[in-house]
């Protein structure tokens, strides 16, 4: 039985001769009959119209395939501009209602929606989650997990795909220092030359091993006093540093902290949401203080750091001066010498650059783990809905609803333009196949790696870490 509030007892027309000044509903089953051309579909259009006009005209564009939602009409050839003169007012069964609810489905419009399941599904889940409100709560709690997977699988790539370029930039580094073994080679060689002008020179053990020890101390000195430099230069953005007093202040505005709260502040009642922001900012700004002290203190440190070496190298270069000039005075012995700590220098370097990339690659791993993570848990969200619906059997109006997880074929189609489908690789098998999402998904590490590396060619001006995002984020949405 329908309410009052639910069913249109009748419609008045104005400003034309086309239809009566007033047509009469009754509460149940209505039909309108009429020859072709009568105006019939313009009578459903404006009462539609009336009712919700933009929900009407985003219904005609769909329908009827318009450019432009100004084409849009009540009939071919009239637009709702050319048509704005008449007047179509909806009267409800209950003289209470200001604003009432109809559901508006044109010609063509069912046609048009069966090739769109998830059209179908908008149409249909309003009604489902009144009739079972545990449903919608399931739903939305599925959803809020997915995109908040989605939102760590998008945010893993991008820094896994940054992390990737940094150990790109370390490879080469490593490359142009030289090759690590050959350079372990010539050092020993160099040793041994060092060995053979001491015995030429008749130095004395201990004054060639205290020359070595002094020259090695100095270059290790200035390798870092040159590595201090560039972290001032990094902490420059920061902080300024008082030369004369040893001191460094921050620049005004130049951290900043942001802090982000799930749930969103939008979702909760605005008492809460008030009290939750005013958290947010007290801890945003202690963190923003802790971390503006946390730089002038390493400012601080590193120039302290840089004079105090710079201090040590010249006192050791005083003191050892005499030593110095005897064994410089033998110009072949300082220039082996020099090439022999210069052969360390790079082997240290080297086992430096080894490090940092062992670091960058553990790095990365562990975003390829919490990709993996999101995966399972934005798979485990909709098994848990999906078991959730099946509890018990869902009907409206005596028809039985069931569910499905897919992703339309368009969608494959869709997350695949980034793609050259002519060139085929481990996610396409054949010539102008849709991306195989699925096997990317099941080994994201693989999938990265592989675009990286270009082993899956992209068309012009994708990039490989949207690419990946689209592919990694594509869900089979219920």
């Amino acid at each position: 039985m329908k309410q009052p509030y639910q069913y249109i007892s009748k419609v008045e027309f104005s400003g034309t001769d086309d239809f009566p000044n007033e047509v009469v509903f009754n509460p149940n089953l209505n039909s309108v009959i009429g020859s072709r051309s009568s105006g019939k579909t313009a009578l459903l259009a404006y009462i539609a119209f009336s009712v919700d006009p933009d929900e009407t005209v985003k219904t005609q564009v769909e329908a009827y395939k318009h450019e432009r939602a100004e084409l849009a009409g009540p009939a071919a050839g009239k637009t709702w501009a050319d048509v704005a003169n008449i007047k179509c007012k909806v009267v409800w069964g209950s003289n209470e209602v200001d604003q009432g609810k109809v559901i508006y489905i044109p010609q063509n419009s069912l046609y048009e929606i069966s090739e769109y399941p998830d059209k179908i599904t908008q149409k249909i889940t309003p009604a489902l989650f009144r009739v079972y409100p545990e449903v919608e709560t399931a739903y939305g709690r599925m959803e809020s997990t997915v995109n908040a997977s989605n939102e760590t699988v998008e945010k893993s790539v991008g820094e896994w795909f940054s992390l990737a370029k940094r150990v790109d930039a370390i490879k080469k580094k490593i490359r142009e220092i030289g090759d690590k073994k050959a350079i372990g080679t010539e050092r020993d060689r160099l040793q041994c030359e060092i060995n053979s002008i001491k015995l030429a020179a008749k130095l004395t053990d201990e004054e060639v091993s205290k020359y070595q020890e002094v020259t090695k101390k100095l270059q290790c000195m200035d390798d870092r006093v040159s590595a201090i430099g560039y972290e001032l230069e990094q902490f420059s953005s920061y902080v300024v540093i008082n030369d004369a007093s040893a001191t460094a202040s921050t620049i005004p505005s130049a951290v900043q902290v942001s802090i982000k709260v799930r749930p969103a502040e939008t979702d909760l009642p605005d008492s809460t949401a008030a009290k939750i922001a005013k958290l947010r900012e007290a801890f945003a700004q202690v963190l923003k203080s802790q971390i503006e002290e946390l730089l002038a203190k390493g400012a601080v440190e590193a120039f302290a750091e840089r004079f105090q070496l710079l201090t040590d190298a010249e006192t050791m270069r005083t003191e050892n001066a005499g030593l110095i000039k005897k064994h410089q005075a033998n110009e072949k012995l300082a220039l082996v010498v020099e090439n022999h700590e210069k052969q360390i220098s790079s082997l240290e370097e080297i086992k430096r650059q080894e490090s940092a990339y062992q670091k960058l690659i553990d790095d990365q791993n562990t975003k390829i783990v919490a990709i993996n993570k999101a995966l399972m848990i934005r798979s485990k969200a909709l098994e848990d809905f999906a078991e959730i619906f099946c509890i018990a059997e869902r009907k409206l109006d005596k028809l039985t609803f069931g569910i499905e997880a897919e992703v339309p074929d368009e969608v494959a189609d869709m997350i695949s333009v980034g793609v050259n489908r002519k060139r085929i690789s481990n996610y396409s098998t054949h010539s102008g196949d849709s991306v195989d999402y699925e096997k990317a998904q099941s080994d994201p590490g693989a999938f990265l790696m592989e675009l990286h590396n270009k082993h899956v060619v992209l068309n012009k001006s994708y990039l490989p870490q949207n690419v990946a995002s689209e592919i990694l984020t594509t869900t089979k949405w219920v």
